[in-house]
């Protein structure tokens, strides 16, 4: 496998997706629940996040600086 693929294939917790996003834990979890944001359950109380979707997240909802051309 290569290393492009293991990064795409990352998963990261819920601590280190709030970290990347600055909101609270009780934020994202809602989002979570609601499917704004899909996750990996690897139990009821284990959650992990793929890296690559939490980039297509970020991503969609980037917008130019408000005076950019």
């Amino acid at each position: 496998m290569s290393n492009d693929r293991n990064e795409r294939e990352a998963l990261i917790t819920v601590e280190e997706a709030c970290r990347t996003l600055g909101v609270r834990d009780r934020t994202l979890r809602g989002w979570l629940a609601a499917g704004v944001l899909p996750c990996v359950r690897l139990s009821r109380r284990c959650i992990r996040i793929k890296l690559s979707e939490l980039e297509s997240y970020i991503a969609s909802r980037s917008v130019p600086a408000r005076g950019a051309r």
